[in-house]
């Protein structure tokens, strides 16, 4: 089974919305859960996918996508 969740870690506000994280005044940052069967695709190929798309060493930068 493959499947992706997503949300937002830490900061101020326990459910807060996209607008508020977006705006900045809650500190938290948004997280991906990603559950999935090696049969299908292995760890490796999902790194590698997530490394194209996304600057894990550069802050607010995912692929084409720039800012908070």
């Amino acid at each position: 089974m493959t499947a992706v969740g997503f949300g937002y870690k830490n900061g101020s506000i326990v459910a807060p919305t996209c607008r508020q994280v977006c705006s900045g005044a809650t500190d938290q940052a948004s997280v991906v859960h990603v559950t999935f069967g090696p049969a299908v695709i292995t760890f490796r190929e999902i790194l590698e996918v997530f490394l194209v798309m996304h600057r894990p060493i550069t802050l607010n930068r995912r692929s084409n996508d720039a800012g908070t």
